[in-house]
């Protein structure tokens, strides 16, 4: 069973936590958005019309989506910097404790073991972080197209309606 849809612009103004049609603000531009596909296009019609300027928000919500794609970058380049200095310090101490040469060729073995352990996990925590960046750059293309396409395809319907009143 699929999401019910708004039906009506108090449903709408519900669903985004607003009273009325005059306070919906570009800082409403993201979960507008994200409700369009739930919205009747009749209704979605109807309030833009009642609120062209919501048009113009298609740039707010790409920038919105833009920050959040940066700050999840960061954060995530942040763990995993702090993942890759503690496997480099094991292997750092590893390499220092070959150094001493009175270690038995068991323990040389041991340790050149752990050593390769360790390279093994960063080479996956790697491919694990370069695999995460390309899905979060592909989600947020993603999205942000979709949200594009949809206002992009209310203005068509819009403009198409408009021209036909005019004939």
């Amino acid at each position: 069973m699929g999401k019910k849809k708004l039906k009506t612009i108090d449903e709408v103004n519900h669903a985004l936590g607003v009273k009325d049609v005059s306070e919906i603000s570009s800082n409403h531009a993201v979960k507008f958005i994200g409700l369009l596909s739930d919205i009747d296009k009749d209704v979605a019609l109807q309030l833009l019309n009642l609120c062209p300027d919501l048009i113009q928000i298609t740039p707010e919500v790409l920038n919105a989506f833009e920050k959040m794609n940066e700050i999840a970058l960061q954060k995530e380049s942040e763990a995993n910097n702090a993942v890759i200095y503690a496997y480099q310090s094991i292997i750092d101490e590893c390499r220092r404790a070959l150094e001493d040469g009175e270690l038995s060729f068991e323990e040389r073995e041991k340790l050149l073991s752990k050593m390769v352990e360790i390279a093994d996990k960063l080479a996956a925590k790697d491919s694990e972080h370069k695999q995460w960046i390309k899905d979060i750059h592909d989600k947020t293309a993603k999205y942000g197209l979709a949200a594009l396409g949809i206002v992009t395809g209310i203005v068509a319907a819009i403009v198409i309606a408009d021209n036909k009143k005019k004939e």
